[in-house]
């Protein structure tokens, strides 16, 4: 994502298989679909704070390779704040009272979500940005949202709930200075926000967690 003064211009590109799917219009274009979803997004949910999108721009469009441009309006204009990514803000902090608060934050987006059919593939804590001052929430980077049928949904909400599980694990990992002890209740908290979707763990993500909390 480039940035020229207050435009953020984001450029999607796609080469082989994919360009030749979303040239044939079987698979969608993500900065096609982040645009058009912006106003919609903005109806259903009135409440939130949205990154605003002002143009979208097929650059190239070819079987074989698909170029497309977004720009975006720096939330700091659009919301009159200083925004940092709530991922550096967590870090900042420092403190698992704000993890706890982080992981109930990202719960009311997804349920809300889902009452009205969206579903955020791709959700993380890097989909918001935090004025640390005001402590007001921009929501960022929607172009994985969807809107799909209900025979769906527990593909994409597993999608989405262990996109949050590995990123949140990751800042974990970063975070040399913060106790064993305080991680696995932020990752406990986790696990008991999201526990009736029954979404199982992966080796893989069994693995991630030994490493966060240096259990061999």
């Amino acid at each position: 994502m480039f940035k020229k003064k207050n435009i953020y211009k984001k450029f999607y590109n796609y080469k082989g298989i994919k360009a030749l799917r979303i040239f044939l219009k079987l698979s969608k274009e993500k900065g096609e679909n982040s645009y058009n979803l912006y106003e919609d997004l903005k109806k259903d949910f009135p409440t939130w704070n949205f990154m605003k999108v002002l143009s979208y721009e097929k650059i190239k469009n070819s079987p074989f390779s698909v170029k497309t441009l977004v720009c975006s309006e720096n939330v700091d204009k659009t919301f009159s704040g200083n925004f940092v990514e709530y991922s550096k803000y967590l870090i900042n902090e420092n403190d698992k009272q704000k993890f706890f608060e982080a992981i109930d934050l990202w719960y009311k987006f997804e349920y809300t979500f889902l009452q009205k059919n969206y579903f955020h593939t791709d959700f993380n804590l890097n989909n918001f940005m935090i004025d640390p001052k005001t402590k007001n929430i921009v929501f960022i980077d929607f172009d994985d949202i969807k809107k799909e049928p209900h025979f769906k949904k527990k593909l994409l909400l597993t999608q989405s709930i262990r996109s949050f599980d590995a990123t949140l694990k990751d800042i974990l990992l970063s975070m040399d200075n913060m106790k064993i002890s305080d991680k696995k209740e932020i990752l406990d908290k986790f696990k008991s926000v999201v526990s009736h979707y029954d979404i199982k763990m992966r080796p893989k993500d069994i693995e991630h967690e030994k490493r966060v909390l240096n259990e061999k």
